[in-house]
Order: C-alpha cells, then sequence, then structure tokens
C-alpha cells in the first residue's frame, strides 16, 4: 500500500506511550528483517514514557519500521510498525503532525526525456528516483512495482 511515509532523519527518536508498563527483556527494531537497534531492559519496569534513539546507519529512501517491545516475564511482545523516509528530514518517528516538505530541487519530469537508474525528477510536489531506464513513464502511475521510487512530498 502507499501509506504515508513520515520523514525522518537517519537517526531518530521514538517514542512509546505505555498504559501498561509491563517488565520489560528487550526493546528492538527491525528494517528489512534486520535489526537496526535493540535496547536491553534486563526486566526492569518502564516508565510511561519510553524514548529510544534509533541510528539507521547506510539506510535511506522509504522503509518500514517494526518495532518490538518484548516482555520479561512471559512470552507476549508488542508490535508497532511505521513507513518513514529516512533522509527526508525531521528526526522524530511514530507519526504525529505533518512534516514540511522539502525542496523540489529535481528537474521536473519530462515524458520525452531518457532516465536511467538513479536519476531524479520532481512530479506533482514529489520528488521520485528512476529503478531503472525509463522514457515516458510518469511517475506515481506504475505502482509498486514500477520504475519510480517516490521520496516524498516536496514543495515547489
Amino acid at each position: 500500500k502507499n501509506w504515508k511515509a513520515t520523514p525522518v532523519s537517519s537517526s531518530t527518536t521514538f517514542t512509546w506511550n505505555l498504559t501498561a508498563r509491563h517488565a520489560t527483556s528487550t526493546w528492538q527494531y527491525f528494517v528489512g528483517g534486520q535489526t537496526v537497534a535493540e535496547f536491553n531492559d534486563n526486566g526492569a519496569q518502564p516508565g510511561a514514557t519510553v524514548t529510544h534513539q534509533v541510528n539507521f546507519g547506510g539506510l535511506t529512501g522509504r522503509q518500514k519500521v517494526l518495532a518490538v517491545w518484548n516482555i520479561a516475564d512471559t512470552p507476549n511482545a508488542f508490535y508497532a510498525c511505521i513507513d518513514v523516509q529516512i533522509g527526508g528530514g525531521g528526526g522524530n518517528g511514530g507519526g504525529g503532525g505533518e512534516e514540511n516538505p522539502g525542496d523540489c530541487a529535481a528537474s521536473a519530469w519530462s515524458a520525452g526525456a531518457v532516465y536511467n537508474g538513479g536519476d531524479t525528477v520532481s512530479w506533482n510536489n514529489h520528488t521520485w528516483r528512476a529503478k531503472w531506464w525509463a522514457q515516458g513513464e510518469e511517475p506515481g502511475t506504475t505502482g509498486e512495482w514500477g520504475v519510480w521510487e517516490d521520496l516524498g512530498a516536496c514543495a515547489a
């Protein structure tokens, strides 16, 4: 699905607001099935608000983050997912208010132009990156598996 992606920087703070403060084993953050961060609470009971600074390393672009809160005294866990645009500005994960879009610095898309993988264009107030060679394929019309990757909103 083309869910709204929250713009975040390469190092982002995630905040949990807890209504049930279970003794906690670990907090884990995954992107693409790989662990990007883990915080060990060693069975301690957390406060009502828990924050973690997560560094995404070299990851950029649109990503799905799976956050897992592992309970210490049962086999239970709580899960949260968020679509993020890493490198899209901002620094607070987990939703919230609408971020200010960046400037549309890339050249405007042109139907007659030839684009190679990695080329970026501006179109319909978004920045797009070509996944491979393309000509005449309008950004935003080819779906998730199409040639264009949506890098997020921008202001013309």
